[in-house]
């Protein structure tokens, strides 16, 4: 029995004017929610003429351009554009460049690994402290995406990437068997980091079906959550995996100085509803979590973490 079919589901928030996080006149970062496709450098009429296919049409960044130009003062045929990519079911910071040369420098940046991403994950399984995590040596292993799937590679295999997670774990509780965790993408290779929490910490992210690998799929890893009448709800197309932040180099003309410009993004009512759900006392580690969270509410001790060739 899988986890996701236990999820309810609410109305998507896809079709809702955006959130702008921050803007200059070179740029705009929005806070995108589940549900809402942004790809960069993908065909916008392409992108219309594949989601006109499928049962319903999907809501895409450029549905939310005529009401950003207005907002951000623009006239009705400049261009915005999107240089970066966010899935379709993950939430978080999503920058538009607002001119030609700024979509050119942010594109330099994600290509020199300059801008810093982070991500919290609630995921489907408790780590125990004295348990050993193997993760890849350097942090770094290979993907590949066939049919829209990724999946793990070996250096030197047909169409393989190499790419680069690193993370640390924030807390969980033993009783639902579900971790809180943080992931730092240095690359940024489709669906990567929750093949990460998937395949290397054996710990898919609550509400991924796509990457679950069998082993929570079974009826004897069925949350407990579940048996007490508590249910997790998440809007459609929507998985608890959420970009915290982002950080890029910004140029401030009236200093003539680049900055590191970071730009942060809170959880929802959508998580804070289900946190709740999961204990009756929530411990923040940081801005977000300021520890961790157990049913008694004290720190969850850390399970070790070694690199090597799992």
């Amino acid at each position: 029995m899988s986890i996701t079919r236990n999820l309810l589901r609410w109305p998507s928030l896809a079709k809702e004017p955006l959130k702008i996080l921050f803007s200059d006149k070179g740029l705009c970062v929005v806070d995108k929610p589940a549900g809402l496709v942004a790809q960069a450098g993908v065909d916008v009429a392409a992108q219309e003429a594949l989601a006109e296919k499928q049962w319903h049409k999907e809501t895409t960044m450029e549905d939310h351009f005529e009401d950003l130009r207005t907002r951000l003062d623009l006239s009705e045929d400049h261009q915005i554009r999107t240089v970066h990519r966010l899935d379709k079911q993950t939430t978080g910071p999503l920058i538009l460049a607002l001119n030609q040369a700024k979509a050119k420098d942010l594109a330099n940046q994600f290509k020199a690994k300059t801008v810093e991403k982070s991500y919290v994950a609630l995921v489907s399984r408790y780590m125990y402290p004295d348990e050993r995590i193997v993760v890849p040596k350097n942090h770094k292993s290979w993907l590949r995406t066939d049919n829209g799937r990724v999946s793990i590679a070996r250096s030197g295999e047909e169409n393989a990437a190499e790419v680069e997670t690193r993370w640390e774990w924030l807390g969980g509780n033993v009783d639902l068997n579900v971790s809180l965790i943080r992931m730092f993408p240095i690359t940024g290779h489709k669906h990567q980091l929750r093949v990460f929490a998937s395949h290397y910490l054996s710990a898919p992210v609550v509400g991924d079906g796509r990457y679950q690998f069998n082993d929570l799929s079974n009826t004897n890893n069925v949350h407990p959550i579940f048996n007490r009448k508590a249910f997790f709800v998440l809007p459609p197309d929507s998985l608890f995996l959420h970009c915290e932040s982002i950080t890029f180099n910004r140029y401030v003309r009236s200093t003539g100085k680049q900055i590191r410009q970071t730009v942060h993004s809170e959880i929802d009512y959508n998580w804070k509803r289900n946190l709740g759900l999961l204990s009756e006392r929530v411990d923040p580690k940081d801005e977000i979590w300021s520890r961790s969270f157990n049913p008694r509410g004290s720190p969850s001790p850390t399970p070790s973490v070694q690199e090597g060739d799992p």
